[in-house]
């Protein structure tokens, strides 16, 4: 195997629209060279072998000659109230692999559309979040498959769309402690994040006191 080159382009922008909002935008493309993929290769001139009783197709890691990883991220603040901030995030990337015919076919390790949306409340030592986060659909066609994509842990259609509805809540005692209360996933969603072969936690309550000195 050789050395994997990134050659990196990025443009961000960060605008004030008055007092209420602010945005946050960002968007790069990375140019890979010799890209380390796992692909189907062959051990000692074959291309499948029994491993644990079971025929397997082999794969190793590879340098292939060209990739790209390229994307989005969002971020909007908006101010409509004293105390108060609302706040949404999205982040969208996409990769391919050029392959030596000039066909483009997914690189792995790449996460579906993703984000957050939020409201939060602070005042004095209060401070108060409602926020959900949201994973978009990873379709089977996104997947490269046979690698550490997992898509044996999806569906035949891929990685479903999901959301959790979360609440957590922080109260400062003193200058060193704060006692901090939150609710997981209310709605008790049952979902699995991108290339995880385990169901995500249901829904869940943490209590905890923070010390820092």
């Amino acid at each position: 195997l050789k050395p994997e080159y990134s050659y990196n382009t990025e443009l961000s922008v960060e605008q004030w629209f008055g007092k209420l909002l602010k945005f946050n935008g960002t968007v790069f493309h990375s140019w890979l060279r010799d890209a380390l993929v796992l692909a189907p290769y062959t051990f000692n001139g074959r291309d499948s072998i029994t491993y644990n009783g079971q025929l397997s197709r082999v794969t190793a890691n590879q340098n292939q000659q060209r990739a790209y990883v390229q994307g989005v991220s969002l971020e909007l603040n908006a101010y409509p109230a004293s105390n108060w901030r609302l706040q949404a995030i999205y982040n969208k990337t996409k990769g391919r692999v050029l392959e030596v015919d000039d066909s483009r076919t997914p690189l792995d390790h790449i996460p579906p559309a993703y984000g957050k949306f939020s409201v939060q409340w602070q005042r004095g030592p209060w401070r108060v979040e409602s926020f959900s986060l949201y994973n978009g659909w990873k379709r089977i066609a996104d997947y490269r498959l046979n690698t550490e994509d997992n898509e044996s842990g999806a569906t035949p259609d891929g990685m479903p769309a999901w959301y959790t509805l979360n609440l957590r809540a922080s109260y400062r005692l003193a200058s060193h402690f704060t006692i901090q209360a939150s609710a997981e996933n209310i709605t008790d969603v049952n979902y699995r994040t991108f290339a995880s072969g385990v169901s995500a936690a249901g829904r869940g309550f943490i209590v905890a006191l923070r010390g820092n000195f």
